[in-house]
């Protein structure tokens, strides 16, 4: 009786703890801010932040491209007009247009100055010498204008550092504008918009719909493992109890802590199921065994605890500081994977030592089968053991050399920071980003600073300048160069009449 009572205070505190997780879990936010990867500490991320706050951040604006047959005047219209629904959406503050922009442009004889279009789109003979003009231009073409003359590209300037909050907002807005457009008969045959906003809310919600893929994934391989291994309703409900309430306690305390998931978090309720479903497993195989010998509900169970207790002790402890290690990098997402990964492998023990006694202790003994599956692993784990032990000698040399062949091959192990790539080829925002890489100059941008030693505006220092800008264009083939000596020559051009 008095076991009893402790069980249900024990399992009494473990629903009240186990409600209040859950209530906390309800706020889960999900944070995609891939800045947070860059080393705080580190050198290149203090340039970055400095540069930003002088020139402004280059992420803070949207790509609309229109896709038609061709650039005709009756596509230009319909283009046009939808600028002022795009500059109504939340957050927007300026559409950049083709068929708004003019140049600035000097009459070589009279010497006054006027604003020219960019694009003359009142009838298609204008509009096809103007396109034939804009070919030369390298701070349009590539950029507002597709060089296969079928697509137009306009940006979109939001608030600077919009909010996750507001990039949702944002992002839900130019959705809805895009199904209200695709609904119109017209010559524009696709849309693609691409950026930080609808990025952020694309990679969020992918992130959402992967949390609840590998948990939904994880339980069926832990139903089916467990079935497996106890071959009772008993054997799988308890440790899949465990289990998830591990799960769900980890993410309470993320959220009390104010921890959002990421991109390193989002696998951490899979690696708590893998990392919580061992200690139960060990006690409940010790138990199995246990009463296979004959020993009563009680017997068992207190052997089994004392017995494995110590060695699953053991082996959350050093998973645990194997996760810490994790402290020692500057980057702050892997700092708190390693922080939060360790905390669930301790509530995960605590739990497989707290609720899994209470409920063996208030719930009906399972009927436990003479010729189980533990009947059947001890059996061949006994062969397997043997075999080893034959054939040590060859084993030892074939080990070399698989350790020999995986330490070869993981030389070459290559490093990128591709995103984008990664995602599926049919994927639907993936192939936005590709549209913009096939018709313009790509939507990520690069941004180069330069340090001279003269003025910028001195002769030397351009031509140093356009000399760099040449060698990014035909070495590293980067399109719709902005820079010191581009607008110089832009200006020069504008000077001389467009010429």
């Amino acid at each position: 009786p008095s076991w009893r009572r402790r069980a249900w205070a024990v399992l009494g505190l473990l629903v009240a703890a186990s409600g209040w997780m859950a209530w906390q879990a309800l706020g889960l936010q999900f944070n995609y801010d891939f800045e947070q990867f860059f080393p705080a500490d580190h050198p290149e991320t203090t340039f970055y932040r400095e540069f930003r706050e002088t020139f402004g951040s280059d992420n803070d604006f949207l790509i609309v491209g229109f896709e038609g047959e061709a650039l005709t005047s009756g596509f230009l219209a319909e283009i046009d007009a939808q600028i002022e629904a795009l500059e109504a959406l939340p957050g927007a503050e300026l559409v950049q247009s083709p068929t708004r922009l003019e140049l600035p442009v000097r009459d070589p004889l009279s010497g006054m100055l006027f604003q020219r279009p960019l694009l003359a789109w009142d009838n298609d003979s204008t509009l096809t010498k103007d396109l034939d003009r804009l070919r030369q231009r390298d701070d349009i073409m590539g950029t507002f204008v597709s060089p296969s003359g079928r697509a137009v590209a306009l940006t979109l300037e939001h608030r600077d550092g919009l909010s996750k909050a507001g990039c949702d907002s944002l992002a839900a807005a130019v959705a809805e504008w895009e199904a209200r457009l695709h609904e119109t008969k017209s010559s524009i045959l696709d849309i693609h918009v691409s950026g930080r906003a609808v990025a952020q809310a694309y990679y969020v919600g992918v992130m959402e719909r992967e949390v609840a893929w590998f948990v939904s994934v994880g339980i069926v391989l832990l139903v089916a493992f467990l079935w497996f291994a106890f071959r009772t309703v008993w054997g799988i409900l308890v440790p899949l109890t465990v289990v998830l309430m591990s799960g769900l306690w980890t993410l309470g305390i993320m959220v009390a802590t104010g921890k959002a998931v990421d991109v390193m978090t989002v696998v951490l309720p899979t690696i708590l199921f893998v990392v919580g479903i061992s200690d139960v497993v060990h006690v409940l195989t010790r138990y199995y065994d246990e009463r296979r010998s004959d020993a009563t509900h009680e017997e068992a169970m207190r052997r089994s605890f004392r017995e494995v207790g110590l060695a699953t002790f053991l082996t959350s402890l050093t998973t645990a500081l194997g996760f810490l290690t994790l402290l020692t990098s500057s980057i702050g997402p892997v700092h708190d994977f390693g922080v939060y990964a360790a905390v669930g492998v301790g509530v995960a023990y605590v739990l497989a030592f707290t609720l899994l006694p209470s409920v063996m202790v208030l719930a009906p003994p399972p009927v436990v089968s003479k010729q189980g599956s533990g009947v059947f692993w001890n059996g061949a784990l006994h062969r397997a053991l043997r075999w080893t032990l034959r054939n040590k000698a060859a084993l030892a040399i074939a080990w070399v050399g698989i350790a020999g062949a995986m330490t070869f091959l993981g030389s070459n192990l290559r490093v990128d920071n591709k995103l984008i790539e990664d995602l599926r080829e049919d994927d639907p925002f993936r192939k936005q980003f590709a549209f913009f890489e096939r018709e313009f100059a790509g939507v990520r941008p690069f941004e180069l600073s330069v340090t001279l030693p003269d003025l910028v505006e001195s002769p030397a220092s351009l031509r140093a300048l356009d000399a760099l800008e040449s060698h990014l264009k035909s070495d590293y083939g980067v399109g719709a160069i902005v820079g010191p000596a581009t607008a110089v020559r832009m200006a020069h051009r504008g000077w001389m009449g467009d010429r």
